[in-house]
């Protein structure tokens, strides 16, 4: 999708390749919506027009539904009435439409209400600036400080060219995203916002191209890169391949699918990840 909306963008593509990228995102995860107010700006920058910016728009919204909807039909053809019965359900529970009690909460709270158990955070508490916090350590540990001290230092350079601006422009939806999903399994949930680390992390390179001289620039991304990869990358793939230990909540026996449950209590070892 970025590949060729920058293609697009330059002058070197068209607006269907991006629109049927961003309809493979959408089908791959539901957080691929959050990417299409990104193409409305793609169009208004490229056709300087509102309103034919926004009937392309109308277009490029109706390609990106092929992928799914040519997903559901197909469930249906083969007859997978389970999955879309469970698919229908889980849409009623982001809703907030199911009656059933035992409904999971798809959304962190608002301040203000009453103490939350397990992963039902509240927005900007303690637990849930901690997961997010972890999270995007995993994922892309330079990311944000490099987006936040740009913020800070220099906000201009952090959109100095029509690549960065959109880039700016998936990044903020995503960001809205990250805030309010609720990340049912807590700590397990490290890579609920993948597509938001990977953007920031775009947005990041975008404002150090625009702000460092080039000596300077390709040494710091060089270091940032290299310290992802030892630091962060590769323990975390090692993990996976080397022989497990009990230790910390991604021990095997405590990961439950209770966790996600609302208002019920976690098992005591996972308390303290929370």
């Amino acid at each position: 999708f970025l590949w060729r909306s920058f293609e697009y963008l330059e002058g070197r593509g068209g607006w269907v390749s991006p629109s049927v990228a961003a309809g493979l995102a959408i089908w791959l995860h539901l957080s691929g919506l959050f990417l299409l107010p990104s193409l409305l700006w793609l169009h208004w920058t490229v056709m300087g027009d509102v309103r034919e910016a926004v009937r392309r728009f109308v277009w490029s919204v109706a390609l990106a539904a092929l992928p799914g909807v040519l997903f559901l039909v197909a469930l249906f053809v083969v007859s997978a009435h389970a999955d879309l019965a469970r698919g229908w359900q889980i849409a009623n529970e982001m809703l907030g439409n199911s009656a059933d009690e035992h409904a999971r909460r798809w959304w962190v709270r608002l301040p203000g209400g009453a103490p939350s158990a397990g992963t039902d955070y509240v927005l900007l508490s303690i637990p849930h600036v901690k997961y997010l916090a972890n999270a995007l350590w995993v994922l892309a540990p330079a990311a944000l400080p490099v987006v936040l001290g740009l913020l800070v230092t220099a906000p201009r350079r952090l959109v100095a060219t029509p690549a960065a601006r959109f880039v700016a422009s998936c990044v903020a939806p995503l960001v809205i995203y990250t805030l309010a999903v609720r990340p049912m399994w807590g700590p397990f949930d490290w890579d609920l916002f993948a597509m938001t680390a990977l953007l920031l992390a775009v947005l990041a390179l975008c404002g150090l191209d625009a702000t460092l001289p080039s000596p300077d620039r390709s040494a710091s991304i060089a270091a940032l890169v290299a310290f992802q990869l030892l630091f962060v990358g590769a323990p975390f793939v090692a993990m996976g391949v080397l022989s497990s230990g009990a230790a910390g909540p991604f021990e095997q026996r405590l990961f439950h699918p209770s966790m996600a449950d609302t208002g019920r209590t976690p098992m005591g070892e996972v308390i303290p990840w929370l």
